[in-house]
């Protein structure tokens, strides 16, 4: 069952703040939240839709950058 909309919002800011404090590999923070595959995509999803990431979209990215 995916998460409640809140959560995914929640850990979404939660990645793009570890990701501007210089942790630039998306894919290790995501994985220290230990989400499902569904999951995963809702937050990542969300860092898209709401332009939370760079503008040039480097955060919707799992890849180092």
């Amino acid at each position: 069952m995916a998460m409640e909309v809140y959560n995914v919002r929640i850990i979404a800011r939660a990645v793009v703040m570890r990701y501007n404090a210089g942790e630039t590999n998306v894919g290790a923070v995501l994985d220290s939240y230990s989400l499902s595959e569904e999951d995963r995509t809702l937050v990542l999803a969300q860092i898209a839709a709401t332009n939370l990431g760079n503008p040039d979209g480097n955060i919707v990215s799992e890849s180092p950058v």
